[in-house]
């Protein structure tokens, strides 16, 4: 993990609120293609009762991706109206209960039982895979969009 250049990967550490990490996205680095992410998962989960089987998911996930494939316009052309900031970053809403961070590399999907863990998963994200000019702490996306699409990215991704 901690030399992977594909972009910066950031996670909550060994723990966050209560769940442990549970997956250290050592799977999704040794199998990393482009466009994919690298996640990390907290917490166990359980399956729901009942007579159909509906999987489940864990408590709290961290989602990394280049940020040039993922941004607001994959979400279809109005998806740029909704672009809010929290704690100074572009960001989406998905729920209550995930949030895509965009930083200047990397865009991070957070999902978490409560809007509160959510937020307080933005603030407690550390870098992963420390090379030369990458924050400790995620930075957010300078320059912007055009039309969408993260400036200083190349189009073909």
């Amino acid at each position: 993990m901690r030399h992977f250049r594909a972009f910066p990967v950031y996670y909550l550490g060994r723990s966050f609120d209560g769940y442990s990490l549970n997956d250290d996205a050592s799977g999704d680095v040794r199998n990393f293609q482009p466009g994919t992410s690298v996640s990390f998962t907290y917490g166990n989960c359980t399956e729901p009762a009942g007579p159909e089987p509906g999987g489940c998911h864990p408590p709290v996930e961290v989602q990394n991706y280049s940020v040039c494939n993922e941004y607001p316009l994959r979400y279809g052309p109005n998806a740029i109206r909704h672009l809010t900031r929290v704690d100074g970053y572009p960001a989406l809403n998905f729920g209550s209960e995930t949030l895509e961070i965009y930083s200047r590399h990397t865009a991070i999907k957070i999902t978490a039982p409560t809007p509160a863990q959510v937020h307080a998963a933005v603030r407690q994200l550390y870098l992963v895979n420390p090379h030369t000019g990458w924050a400790k702490h995620p930075r957010p996306l300078t320059g912007g969009y055009r039309n969408g699409y993260p400036r200083g990215c190349d189009r073909r991704h």
